[in-house]
């Protein structure tokens, strides 16, 4: 090619992620992929899961697409919506969910495979905007039913 390089910089270059948010809607079944923090991303540093939509009376959200759920930790309420997160996922009081089950679910990815649904409402913000507020509610698989399944093989075993 001559003159310069149109490629220059691609060494350096970082792929895109995210963008893909919860919209308002019902998705009864949505799978996580994968759970991670964000050291100072778009919005700043934050807690996000990845999620493969399997079923959803959202439009814009079809089954078959992936989307992201992001708690920004800037916001007071963060860490109370990510425990109610990481509760549901292991369907479990939030009560008994420490920062190791939190560490854990980003380190050790323990959510992946956990099928979940979503409720998720618009909800207006003091500063006249809107949020979209998500309510998790645990439906099958992940470390729950492996869990149960581990107890009952060691019930038998004596």
């Amino acid at each position: 090619m001559a003159g310069k390089d149109p490629f220059e910089g691609f060494e350096k270059a970082v792929p895109s992620v995210g963008g893909v948010w919860v919209e308002p809607g019902v998705y009864p079944r949505v799978a996580i992929v994968n759970v991670k923090y964000i050291d100072g991303g778009f919005k700043g540093n934050s807690y996000v899961a990845e999620l493969d939509i399997l079923e959803s009376s959202v439009a814009t959200r079809a089954a078959g697409t992936r989307m992201s759920w992001v708690c920004n930790l800037k916001h007071a309420s963060a860490m109370g919506n990510i425990k109610g997160f990481i509760a549901s996922c292991l369907n479990s009081d939030h009560k008994a969910i420490t920062r190791e089950h939190m560490r854990a679910s980003i380190n050790d990815n323990i959510l992946r495979g956990t099928v979940v649904k979503i409720i998720a409402t618009p909800v207006g913000t003091r500063a006249g905007g809107t949020y979209t507020k998500c309510t998790f509610e645990y439906v099958s698989g992940g470390p729950v039913e492996e869990f149960a399944r581990a107890a009952a093989e060691a019930a038998k075993a004596g």
